[in-house]
């Protein structure tokens, strides 16, 4: 099973068990087994993401497709529905999705540094991140200048999490942009600062992304 899109969320699921209303989100797989309902001596197998006798719970749903998620400090959720280019944040009071902001500015993928700026990925012209704070007006935004790559120790840096296009990702980054709080860089590649398009849509590994992820040396980013 493989799916190969220009859409990074062309379906909610691969495969839909409706008799016993069983999902497989993956979308790709080489083999895949359906026992059916589980006996009582073959109990189905732990997942490795949830705790022990935990559910998993649709919260809210109506979006075209979502991604990009990112966690502030306090840990509130914000995402991207990228096709109606609208960021939303999880509100646990009220138990909805809030917009933060709706504007034509093509949001893919997001990123918080610490000082609580929202940094964004955008689709919009060639290698477009920009920065605000949550709560500020929609005018009050703050556009973030590529540079050439360097060293900063002090700095996190963000990178694409499980790159999933068909190209490999890059040995090199040669560009990245800092936050305005000057504590984290997201590093891009001369395809996304150049707006370089394949088969007619920008190919970027930070648009393609599904989300970001803080490098860690000798770590994966999936």
């Amino acid at each position: 099973m493989h799916v190969d899109s220009n859409s990074k969320v062309s379906f909610d699921n691969s495969a839909v068990d409706s008799t016993h209303h069983a999902e497989v989100r993956a979308r790709e797989f080489s083999s895949l087994d359906i026992p059916g309902k589980p006996s009582a001596n073959q109990p189905s197998k732990a997942s490795k993401l949830l705790e022990p006798d935990a559910q998993l719970k649709q919260l809210t749903t109506g979006f075209f497709n979502i991604s990009g998620a990112a966690v502030d400090a306090a840990g509130t959720l914000y995402f991207v529905d990228a096709h109606w280019q609208r960021i939303y944040r999880w509100s646990e009071e009220i138990q909805e999705a809030v917009v933060v902001r709706d504007a034509p500015l093509e949001p893919e993928n997001l990123a918080f540094d610490k000082a609580g700026d929202l940094l964004v990925v955008s689709r919009s012209g060639n290698g477009q991140i920009y920065a605000f704070k949550p709560e500020a007006p929609e005018d009050q935004l703050t556009m973030l200048e590529p540079q050439p790559a360097q060293e900063h120790p002090e700095m996190s840096a963000f990178i694409p999490a499980s790159v999933w296009n068909m190209r490999d990702f890059p040995l090199t980054r040669p560009w990245q942009y800092v936050a305005p709080d000057l504590s984290t860089v997201i590093t891009a590649g001369d395809d996304f600062v150049h707006g370089q398009l394949q088969w007619g849509t920008k190919m970027a590994d930070v648009l393609r992304s599904f989300g970001l992820v803080h490098a860690v040396p000798g770590h994966p980013s999936t």
